[in-house]
């Protein structure tokens, strides 16, 4: 598993979460309220490795949202180059609101 100075590793994942913002949007507006919990890993590359729903909203619609949100971002941010390892395992929560 990938790992690295805070230094390094705190930009980084501001860095994927930015990326992850725009794809949430489609959280809002839903017919559902909850949240989902997701993990998934990345490679050194930026791309999506696997994808789970850790947590689930109580929604099975909203839950696929989910991992549909992760996979429409693919590929993420490439890693640094002071990062040594392969991959990534990250875990992100999903809310979604009503209209």
């Amino acid at each position: 598993m990938a790992h690295a100075p805070p230094d390094i590793m705190d930009p980084y994942y501001r860095e994927v979460s930015a990326h992850l913002r725009p794809y949430m949007r489609g959280a809002r507006g839903q017919r559902e309220a909850g949240i989902a919990t997701v993990q998934f890993t990345i490679d050194r590359h930026g791309r999506l490795v696997s994808q789970r729903v850790s947590h689930s909203s109580g929604s099975q619609t909203l839950d696929s949202t989910a991992i549909s949100i992760l996979q429409r971002a693919a590929p993420f941010p490439p890693f640094p180059e002071e990062m040594i390892g392969d991959r990534l395992p990250l875990e992100f929560q999903i809310e979604f609101t009503l209209r």
